[in-house]
């Protein structure tokens, strides 16, 4: 685990299922951060690629994502 850590630090944020671009539609993402249950309307992001997961990235750089762009994130 903490390999695929590393390994996600290194390489570019990326949407894990090749959704839009983080930022079209200013403030339109809900986020919760480090999810596995899918809802209606939120995109999950976590720090691991998964059947479920939108986007990939460590929760401590959300630099992937445009100023204004996420409405609500729930951790």
């Amino acid at each position: 685990m903490f390999f695929a850590f590393l390994k996600n630090l290194m390489q570019p944020f990326r949407s894990a299922r090749g959704g839009a671009a983080p930022g079209q539609g200013a403030g339109s993402l809900r986020l919760p951060i480090g999810g596995r249950q899918p809802y209606p309307d939120w995109k999950i992001f976590d720090v691991e690629a998964g059947p479920q997961v939108d986007f990939v990235g460590h929760y401590a750089d959300l630099r992937q994502f445009a100023d204004e762009s996420v409405t609500e994130i729930y951790a």
